[in-house]
């Protein structure tokens, strides 16, 4: 008897599971995808002319895994897919494969795209893996002209914000994939280009700091599925010891660099979406007669003041968290903060200081944007070293900048 054409995708998860490839993230899923492609090409070596195999998801992004689902779809044109259904879904759960699966047509597609968000977001990673390359080419113009009707922008944020309603602050247990400014973050970047991309218009490509960050929270969860012999995404302490000697690091390391990652997503979730905050965050201690303060002296006018070198950076912070639409940073005002000198304090600084620090979510943004910008570290050059530093102890809930910032709040 022949063996299953996925005898060698599950010879690779179990070799991989005790030793990473690479460097266990980006390295280890292309490993995992391309052998899963190998299998389903040869599983679907009957497809007709009609039909296509395609993946969806962290599979479709060639971000696969060790214990993620395989997310698969048969496109068809009003064919008959039993068969192929046979031929490409029976071996996968006979291996005990955790299956996501669709069978659809290009009108179908449309029409659930349409519907449901989540379906849309799951057709944005569609890859052809195996079958009729003109209907998967039909399939992406369908998508095209989805992607023209459904602006992903307002829907992205508004899943961030969910995410940091439940975690207000980040955690040391994080959760890899829901978490945030972990992989669903990131996989919102990815399907706005992949949006931009399919519309035919121009984009940024992902910054070398996004992509280490990435490549981190992959690497991280390749190494608890590992460690556990099963999907856990969340970086709980009974793991982490064994997560380390995955990746051959310790401990310490490991999770100083996964709290680095996550604070990279929450930044630049922050940039692309800042109607993240667009209602004021509550505040304790100062209270709303502070925010209050802050939505007096700066947003009065219907267009905020042009930022001007003389002008104290902290000023221009402070404006920039109350601003109604949202807390962010126009071109002009980064310009300012980059080049500004380092400061000689006065009162009224030092009175913008602690209404930055009473306005909440939108504050933390816009001093993790001074961070950014190299603002933070000329002037407080401690809170580097502790911004991200993570506390292993399981009494502490949060790395170290994160329980200053409670504390603040």
């Amino acid at each position: 008897m022949n063996a299953s054409p996925l005898a060698a995708f599950l010879d690779l998860r179990t070799a991989v599971s005790a030793e990473s490839i690479g460097d266990g993230g980006p390295d280890t899923c292309a490993a995992l995808a391309g052998s899963l492609d190998t299998a389903i090409r040869q599983l679907g070596a009957g497809v007709g002319p009609r039909t296509a195999v395609v993946a969806l998801g962290g599979y479709g992004r060639g971000e696969q895994c060790l214990w993620s689902d395989v997310d698969v779809m048969l496109l068809h044109r009003n064919g008959d897919t039993a068969s192929l259904i046979k031929a490409v879904f029976y071996p996968l759960w006979d291996a005990n494969l955790k299956v996501g699966h669709a069978v659809r047509t290009v009108e179908q597609c449309r029409l659930a795209g349409r519907e449901r968000f989540e379906t849309f977001t799951t057709l944005l990673s569609a890859r052809l893996v195996v079958g009729d390359a003109d209907l998967f080419d039909e399939f992406e113009n369908a998508l095209g002209e989805l992607v023209r009707e459904r602006p992903l922008a307002p829907r992205l944020a508004d899943q961030e914000r969910q995410r940091r309603l439940t975690e207000p602050y980040p955690l040391m247990a994080a959760d890899l994939k829901e978490g945030r400014g972990a992989l669903r973050t990131h996989e919102g970047f990815w399907w706005e280009r992949r949006s931009a991309e399919l519309a035919h218009l121009s984009y940024r490509a992902p910054t070398r700091q996004e992509l280490e960050a990435k490549a981190t929270l992959l690497s991280v969860r390749n190494a608890l599925h590992a460690s556990a012999g099963r999907a856990v995404n969340r970086f709980v302490i009974d793991l982490r010891e064994s997560a380390a000697r995955w990746l051959n690091t310790d401990v310490q390391t490991l999770a100083g660099s996964l709290t680095s990652a996550l604070h990279v997503g929450d930044r630049l979730a922050d940039r692309r979406w800042p109607d993240l905050h667009v209602e004021p965050a509550p505040m304790v201690g100062l209270g709303p007669r502070v925010f209050g303060a802050i939505r007096t002296r700066f947003s009065s006018s219907e267009t905020a003041p042009n930022a001007t070198a003389s002008e104290s950076v902290l000023a221009i912070a402070v404006r920039a968290a109350s601003r109604p639409e949202g807390a962010w940073l126009d071109t002009a005002e980064e310009e300012v903060i980059r080049s500004a000198p380092s400061m000689m304090w006065t009162a009224a600084d030092r009175r913008s200081l602690v209404m930055l620090l009473s306005a909440g979510a939108r504050g933390r943004a816009i001093f993790s944007l001074l961070e950014e910008l190299g603002w933070v570290e000329r002037e407080f050059p401690e809170w580097t070293s502790v911004a991200t530093a993570p506390q292993l102890a399981p009494f502490h809930e949060h790395p170290v900048g994160s329980q200053l910032w409670r504390a603040v709040d």
